[in-house]
């Protein structure tokens, strides 16, 4: 069985390539995309399991309204809403037990489980 693939959509280069290490490292296979091409296109071409999206992507785009154009076409696909602020420090990503959660469900098995979406709506930093 092949990993899930995340897909990661976020206009700052360094952010897709910090989730793609923290991410790879955990084992999932990662698309990224810069939020400029037509998200429909990317998730055709990439399948992912889940989205992560970035709710500011630029001056033009926002992250809302490519998840609006994901639901309009896809009701299922679970979507993660980011935003991220500049610290003094390196933000370390702890997102993949909230990940494995959402692809796996509660107990193991594969799809997404009610646990794991209520746990993400619960996470306030990470």
């Amino acid at each position: 069985m092949s990993q899930p693939t995340i897909l990661v959509v976020d206009d700052e280069k360094h952010i897709r390539m910090l989730y793609r290490e923290e991410l790879e490292a955990d084992g999932y296979t990662v698309a990224t995309s810069d939020g400029e091409e037509d998200i429909l296109d990317v998730i055709s071409r990439e399948t992912p399991t889940i989205v992560i999206l970035d709710i500011k992507l630029g001056v033009n785009r926002s992250g809302l309204d490519l998840l609006q154009e994901i639901r309009a076409e896809d009701q299922q696909i679970p979507v993660i809403l980011s935003t991220h602020t500049i610290l003094p420090a390196r933000p370390q990503i702890h997102c993949s037990r909230l990940l494995r959660r959402q692809i796996r469900g509660p107990h193991g098995a594969q799809g997404q489980g009610q646990n794991g979406i209520e746990q993400g709506r619960r996470i306030g930093n990470y």
